[in-house]
């Protein structure tokens, strides 16, 4: 059964998810200002709910079906969910004020190679990905992963084709 301190770990994620919103909402409202266009809308508020439910529902898994734990289980979460939440903040750092959970196209917006973009186009996803797996190993919810998992796998392709968009007209608007 995962202890106390195990339990604060999935609530101090919880409230970092929610603290994210709130520099979302202040990237989102510079965005706005210096004219930025938003694409995929729904996509984009329906991720940020299955990214917050699933904490949610990790957490709620552990409390309500407590497992015992391996040592390995716990030394392998919290390493994924660090190295997840490294790579999340990372990408963030390196797109700046122009990171936001919602899809926009700005002036002054340039596509992205820097970082953790030079390895990969979509760090944000994979990382939100490791920590979400770092903390269902921690907690022991395996069966609110897996479900999770399924949820993410059926909209990423959708995201990635209105992120792809986003990148179309972004290079689009820097070329003419």
């Amino acid at each position: 059964m995962p202890g106390l301190f195990i339990y604060l770990i999935g609530v101090t994620v919880l409230f970092q998810r929610l603290g994210e919103l709130k520099v979302h909402r202040d990237n989102v409202r510079f965005l706005e200002f210096i004219g930025g266009l938003e694409v995929g809308r729904p996509l984009s508020r329906l991720y940020m709910s299955l990214d917050i439910g699933a904490v949610v529902l990790l957490i709620t898994e552990a409390v309500v079906m407590p497992k015992s734990l391996f040592l390995w289980q716990k030394i392998t979460g919290i390493t994924m969910l660090f190295l997840g939440l490294l790579l999340r903040v990372w990408s963030r750092k390196t797109i700046g004020r122009y990171w936001s959970l919602r899809l926009f196209i700005a002036p002054q917006m340039e596509v992205v190679s820097t970082g953790p973009y030079r390895f990969f186009p979509h760090p944000e996803y994979f990382s939100r990905f490791i920590e979400l797996l770092g903390l269902s190993l921690l907690l022991g919810s395996y069966f609110s992963f897996l479900l999770y998992s399924v949820c993410l796998f059926l909209l990423i392709p959708k995201l990635l084709r209105a992120e792809t968009q986003q990148l179309q007209l972004l290079e689009e608007h820097q070329n003419g």
